[in-house]
């Protein structure tokens, strides 16, 4: 069950669960638009990770 605030961490977990499933945590089945919403949101996540990333190794060096 989704909270109402819920960290990114683990609203990802939840959105590539219910992907998986293609059913959102109530149950229901997700529709397009809902999908890829969750893949956007999961696709920024990635992203942002890589730049943090990018930025730290550029940093140690």
């Amino acid at each position: 069950m989704a909270k109402l605030f819920e960290g990114p961490s683990k609203k990802s977990q939840r959105y590539a669960s219910e992907l998986k499933r293609k059913k959102d945590h109530k149950g229901n089945k997700l529709s397009k638009a809902r999908a890829t919403y969750r893949m956007g949101y999961l696709n920024a996540r990635r992203d942002a990770s890589a730049a943090r990333k990018a930025v730290r190794r550029k940093g140690a060096s």
